[in-house]
């Protein structure tokens, strides 16, 4: 008899569709905005480079702008869209303020979920995520008391 090679799938090896439903809220989004970073990053920084998007006349255009990226940057999938609608509104919010920092906003936000995510699955007790999570909030009061 001819030995044959077994060959085992993986969830890996699967991984090729895109269900309808989610098993885990926390990890999906965190997967997202590991996306949506992924596209950002490269348009961060002094060193950044350029990003190819395409124009509504099918032809190409490149820019090293982070919120311009971030709001022509879509997915598939609605879910997907939606979070990333509130990452963009967040940007907006953020530029608006400050004039600058969509990227930064971004990139900042994406971190903080994954950490947060990081440490719920490493099992660390709520208090201690909550004064873990507070060290990273924005609006600190600054030494000279404005918010």
């Amino acid at each position: 008899m001819e030995k044959i090679n077994k060959i085992t799938l993986t969830t890996d090896d699967l991984d090729v569709i895109i269900p309808s439903t989610v098993d885990n809220d926390l990890l999906y989004h965190t997967a997202v905005l590991s996306k949506i970073e992924n596209v950002l990053v490269k348009t961060y920084g002094p060193y950044a480079g350029y990003i190819s998007q395409l124009a509504s006349d099918n032809a190409y255009s490149y820019t090293k702008d982070g919120m311009l990226t971030l709001s022509s940057l879509s997915f598939h999938a609605y879910t997907d869209n939606t979070i990333l609608g509130l990452v963009q509104l967040l940007a907006a919010q953020i530029k608006s303020t400050s004039g600058d920092g969509a990227t930064t906003a971004t990139l900042f936000l994406s971190n903080l979920i994954k950490n947060a995510a990081e440490y719920i699955y490493n099992g660390v007790p709520g208090e201690v995520l909550k004064k873990i999570l507070s060290e990273y909030y924005i609006n600190k009061k600054s030494k000279d008391g404005h918010t």
